[in-house]
């Protein structure tokens, strides 16, 4: 089982939407149930006001899920910095962090 994070952009639903969909497009091929999705809706003009985030990182430690599905890391935080901390936050559970287009890049080397 797994959860899916998706980051929304102030007027561009589309790439919300889009995100959503290479996840659950991604989640249907490699036969895994997305347990739960969340949306950080959160303003660009606070990089402090991570709802989305939060929630997540709440739930994580109370859920069974095996992976978190993003879409690229960047929706997932501000800088790789921040990536790399969430990142070993979530290892530290025994949470693996999923990028599906970082997947498709080592793919196509």
């Amino acid at each position: 089982s797994a959860a899916s994070f998706s980051r929304f952009r102030g007027g561009m639903n589309d790439y919300t939407d889009k995100q959503i969909s290479d996840i659950e497009k991604y989640a249907l091929e490699d036969h895994l149930e997305i347990k739960k999705i969340f949306v950080d809706e959160g303003s660009i003009n606070n990089p402090f006001s991570r709802p989305g985030l939060s929630q997540l990182r709440k739930q994580a430690r109370e859920s069974n899920w095996k992976m978190v599905v993003i879409s690229r890391w960047i929706t997932f935080s501000r800088d790789y910095w921040d990536f790399a901390t969430l990142r070993q936050e979530f290892e530290a559970m025994g949470i693996a962090v999923v990028s599906i287009h970082m997947i498709s890049l080592i793919n196509d080397l």
